[in-house]
């Protein structure tokens, strides 16, 4: 049996066609198209990369993944009202003190300050839905669990926020068979109507599925656009620093370091420095050409706060001496620290992280990975397939048609680790070191930032 795995990420589009064994087919990429484009455009090119994939086969079921907290307004025949509203931008928020809701906030800026798209919208859709809807015509909420339905709406939320609670579609859970693919909506895909659509869900939490991360002491790195360090464990975290949500198995939790930027910092410098067309693997080696605590620090915001992200970031100690290896190396320790930092609190917190399930972008260099790992002294595990989004949703999809009965029996049998990278402990006590030196002079820098533009 096969499944069509589709996620929609930040700024790409990846599918493939995955077998129950775990076998994967050929990955193809599209790109996101930007959300000033439109969600039809998402279409299209979703479309485009799906087609290509199957060549012609036929897959049992379709799954889909996406990023979120993402909101795509459309009306009853599944047009957008509006350009989606991305997870990412603070500027489509109306935040309630006391509201758990990641996407009713924005729900709510869409009444508040585009009210005729409001007015024409029929369903509020997540990234996900919004493709399984325009397959099926029919509208659903994916929860993981029920446990997860505060993070998501609920009725008394929905007042709230002033939100009309009948545009918000019935919840169905990840790996539940819902409306098929009908009336000729997969054509331009290479689906036929009947294809099950069975429900995914958001691409963080698909890709803890798709690395294993389901059992309580296991972490994965997941690292794209945004980065996170997210542990599988038995209760919350009382450390604020820490998101705990409800994780995908009962009576377990994933508490993370949420790191909102680091894909993006390594895209701007790699614009900045002139460098899109040099490969990581290139750029990588040449930074790790420097030694560590030899270039200028790079320190990518002086807010501080639960989630690490990069905005009004800076350079100190930077010369006329230094070149875009130095400038590289900075923002790139930058990174390993946050990921180090993250780490540390789990530890702090009481969750001990013995290794790292690396996926995304990032996991695909083994100079990265060993550097991550001398980085914060603990193995990095990376699985085979790195697009771990894509193997969540066959998890998903094999669980709904029957396969397997549970998430983590399916992901213990399809999930396969391919290398494991080991810290070379004489770099980690130099990279303990230069750690502490970088937090101390972060800590100054915020300190006097915070007095300089304090009232």
């Amino acid at each position: 049996m096969t499944i069509l795995a589709v996620d929609v990420g930040t700024s790409s589009i990846k599918t493939a066609l995955v077998a129950d064994d775990g076998t994967v087919g050929r990955i193809v990429r599209g790109s996101t198209p930007p959300a000033q484009s439109g969600g039809a455009a998402w279409l299209r090119s979703a479309a485009a990369a799906c087609h290509e994939a199957l060549d012609g086969a036929k897959p049992d079921a379709v799954v889909f993944s996406g990023n979120g907290p993402t909101i795509v307004p459309v009306d009853a025949g599944g047009v957008p009202t509006c350009e989606p509203l991305m997870w990412h931008d603070d500027q489509t928020v109306e935040r309630i003190t006391g509201a758990r809701s990641f996407f009713l906030q924005r729900i709510a800026w869409l009444y508040r300050r585009k009210p005729e798209a409001a007015e024409k919208t029929r369903w509020f859709l997540s990234c996900p839905e919004f493709f399984m809807y325009a397959l099926s015509g029919q509208a659903v909420t994916i929860r993981p669990n029920e446990r997860f339905t505060p993070f998501i709406w609920d009725s008394e939320q929905a007042d709230m926020y002033g939100v009309e609670a009948h545009k918000l579609p019935p919840y169905v859970l990840t790996g539940d068979v819902t409306p098929a693919v009908a009336d000729g909506r997969g054509m331009a895909w290479g689906l036929d109507d009947g294809i099950p659509v069975i429900a995914g869900g958001y691409d963080f939490l698909m890709s803890l599925v798709g690395t294993g991360t389901l059992r309580p002491g296991r972490t994965c790195d997941r690292a794209g656009t945004s980065e996170g360090i997210n542990h599988c464990a038995a209760r919350p975290a009382e450390d604020t620093r820490l998101r705990s949500l409800p994780h995908l198995m009962p009576d377990t939790y994933n508490v993370a370091g949420v790191l909102s930027s680091t894909g993006r910092l390594f895209e701007w410098f790699r614009s900045i420095s002139g460098q899109k067309k040099v490969s990581y693997e290139n750029m990588v080696r040449d930074i790790l050409d420097r030694k560590p605590g030899s270039t200028p620090w790079f320190f990518p915001s002086l807010h501080q706060g639960a989630n690490w992200e990069f905005a009004s970031g800076m350079f100190i100690g930077l010369g006329a001496e230094h070149d875009e290896a130095d400038m590289g190396r900075a923002v790139v320790e930058s990174i390993g620290y946050a990921v180090r930092e993250s780490v540390e609190m789990l530890g702090e917190a009481g969750f001990t992280v013995s290794s790292l399930r690396a996926c995304g972008g990032q996991s695909k260099n083994s100079l990265w990975n060993q550097m991550k790992s001398d980085i914060t002294g603990v193995p990095i595990e990376v699985p085979v397939v790195r697009d771990a989004e894509l193997v969540g949703n066959a998890i998903a999809g094999f669980v709904g048609l029957g396969v397997y009965e549970r998430l983590d029996e399916a992901a213990d049998r399809i999930v396969r680790i391919e290398d494991r990278f080991e810290p070379d402990m004489n770099r980690y006590r130099i990279y303990t070191e230069c750690f502490g030196e970088y937090c101390a002079h972060y800590t100054g820098f915020r300190i006097a930032f915070s007095e300089a533009t304090s009232p």
